[in-house]
Order: structure tokens, then C-alpha cells, then sequence
């Protein structure tokens, strides 16, 4: 989204994001920062007369450092060089910015990893030891078997979003931007711009086995308004942990989920509910081949290393003495009679 309007909604959405994972209502935040309710709610929906003071407000009552006010900054100063008739900063504004709380999400400290949600204004908050990502608001997480979520992340790095009618993939954004996936267990989270859910939310989901839908095969789990999910690096059973299958260099832009379910729909189609294998069109498997264990190399025989020069057995050292009588000119050798000399005299 770009223009100044675009600008100040996005980072009004990132407020309600961090005001919820903080716990806070609209109500209770205005009380901490000494606003009323109503600046709450026009700063979140992108209202221009916001003033800057109120987003030091909220990074004070938030803990946030000066993520607000510094994102504020960089609004206020795009829409004085727009005003000017000035080109705007290039496309590597708040980059850095996004670096470090790219870095910090990725750390195996959960203090760290939070921090770094907040500074990009997802509903993270701890939960049982570690942190949990509240669906709904800023973002919607689809949720599919681990083996259906990796081929659907590779078709989707393959394609590069571009439409493929022969492998049934549809259009989509550019991985590098749009691609943000999680893995838990043998769980995998696909995140996605909040809305477009046809559910409320109050709806009680289908139990196998129940009379109800079937699903004994693979299930796309869509989770929206009061879900909520693993986020690395929390803690899972067994001694796993959440961990991130691929989180793009640059600002993240999310797509809608609604565009997802065909790319994913497509995978757990071929995934199905066995986790060994793929079935492809005309119901070809493709499975795993069994793992072979790598031949051992016998060790050398004791001796000199490799490169070592022998001498050779025949050789043998030469020797020289003085002749008796001789002079320093003329010097007789006696050689060895090994190598077929008896004497040899050199002239004076």
C-alpha cells in the first residue's frame, strides 16, 4: 500500500497489533498514555492529526523503544518532501529498520524474539513458556501437514508467483516479499494478510468421525479472528522448537489468504495424509528413497607416510679417500667397486 494515506494505516495496524499482544484495550492504553480513547482509534485507522507525541506516548506505555516514533519520523518526513514536489526516499526506506527486527525474531531468546514482533507490529505474546501469534488482526495463518506446506513452499520459490496451468499453480506475489512460513512438529503455518475468513469465528469446527465433513485426508486449517499459533522459538513437545522455513530480507507484504488456498490446495493434494510420499496426476507416487549408509574406508597399514622417498636397497654411499703419495693437484680417488670404477686419477 503507498501514499501517505496507505502509509499512516499501516502504521495504525501495527499499534493495534502490538496494543493487543501487550494486553492493553483502546480504553486502557489512552488511560496509560493520557489520551483519550477516541486518539487511540483514529491513530490505528490511519487518521492524519496524530501527533507525534502521542506515538512517544505509546512507545513509552508499550515498551517499545522509539519504534513508533521513529516509523512516525519517517511518515511525516515522506509527506513534507511529497508537499514539496520532492521524490519521495527510494524503495530501501525502513529497511534497516525491518533488518534488526528480522534478527531479533529469529534469535533463540523469546525476550529478544518479542521484541522483534512488536517491531513489526504482529499480535505476538508469550504463552506456556513461549510465544504465541494471535490470528485475526494484522495477520491469518493457514495450516496444513509439514510435507503438504514444504512442497507448497518450494512450488511457490519455484514458480516465483507466476502462474503455471500445467502444475495447477495460480498467480501470486513475489516469494521474496509475500513468502513467510512456519514450521511446528509435523505442523506448517503459511502467514497471510487478516480478512477474507468466511467464518465469524463463533463456528465449532468439524469433528472426525462425527456425521460431519471428512477428514481423513489432508486438511487446510485456516486460522483466523480468536485463532492463535506457535511462533518461533517456542518450545514444542519432545524438545522441538517452532522454527522459521522461510522469512523474507526485505519488508515483508503479505498476501491474501484467500490466494494462497489454491498453491496450498494443490500440495496437500499431492501430500494427501501419507507423510512418505507424493501422489502425482495419473496416480504416480513419489517416495522417499531409503537412506544407505556410507561405506567405511579401511585405514592404511602402519609405515611411512604417503610421499616419503626410500633410499634404494642397491644404492650405497660412496666413498673417497686420499691415495697415499699423492699431491693436492693430482688427487687419485678409490671408488667404490659397486658401480664398476676401480680408480680414477685426475690431470695435473
Amino acid at each position: 500500500m503507498t501514499g501517505p494515506a496507505g502509509t499512516r494505516r499501516d502504521l495504525g495496524r501495527r499499534l493495534a497489533g502490538v496494543r493487543k499482544a501487550a494486553g492493553y484495550t483502546q480504553e486502557q492504553l489512552a488511560a496509560a498514555a493520557g489520551y483519550s480513547r477516541s486518539a487511540v482509534s483514529n491513530a490505528e485507522i490511519g487518521h492524519p492529526e496524530v501527533a507525534r507525541a502521542f506515538w512517544a506516548r505509546c512507545d513509552a506505555v508499550l515498551r517499545t523503544g522509539r519504534v513508533f516514533t521513529a516509523a512516525f519520523d519517517q511518515v511525516k518526513h515522506a509527506e513534507q518532501r511529497r508537499a514539496a514536489g520532492l521524490p519521495v526516499a527510494g524503495p530501501d526506506t525502513g529497511l534497516g529498520a525491518f533488518r534488526l527486527a528480522r534478527k531479533r525474531v529469529c534469535s533463540a531468546d523469546p525476550a529478544e524474539a518479542l521484541a522483534g514482533y512488536q517491531d513489526l507490529g504482529w499480535a505476538v505474546q508469550p504463552a506456556q513458556g513461549g510465544l504465541e501469534l494471535a490470528t485475526g488482526d494484522v495477520t491469518d495463518a493457514l495450516e496444513l501437514p509439514r510435507a503438504a506446506g514444504m512442497l507448497a513452499m518450494s512450488l511457490w520459490l519455484y514458480s516465483r508467483g507466476q502462474p503455471d496451468q500445467v502444475r495447477q499453480l495460480p498467480a501470486l506475489p513475489h516469494p521474496a516479499r509475500a513468502l513467510v512460513v512456519i514450521t511446528a512438529g509435523d505442523r506448517c503455518y503459511f502467514l497471510a494478510a487478516s480478512g477474507g475468513s468466511p467464518w465469524t469465528g463463533s463456528e465449532l469446527p468439524p469433528v472426525p468421525g462425527g456425521g460431519g465433513d471428512d477428514l481423513a485426508g489432508a486438511v487446510i486449517c485456516w486460522h483466523a479472528r480468536g485463532g492463535r499459533i506457535p511462533v518461533p522459538p517456542s518450545p514444542l513437545p519432545g524438545g522441538q522448537r517452532a522454527a522459521w522455513a522461510h522469512l523474507p530480507e526485505r519488508p515483508v507484504q503479505l498476501a491474501p489468504a484467500i490466494a494462497l488456498l489454491g498453491l496450498l490446495g494443490t500440495a496437500a493434494a499431492a501430500a494427501g495424509h501419507n507423510r512418505a510420499g507424493l501422489t502425482l496426476p495419473g496416480g504416480i507416487r513419489v517416495i522417499p528413497a531409503p537412506a544407505r549408509p556410507a561405506v567405511s574406508t579401511p585405514e592404511p597399514p602402519a609405515g611411512p607416510r604417503v610421499g616419503t622417498l626410500l633410499p634404494h636397497p642397491a644404492r650405497r654411499r660412496r666413498r673417497s679417500r686420499r691415495l697415499p703419495g699423492s699431491s693436492g693437484r693430482g688427487m687419485v680417488r678409490a671408488l667404490s667397486p659397486g658401480n664398476g670404477i676401480v680408480a680414477g686419477c685426475s690431470a695435473a
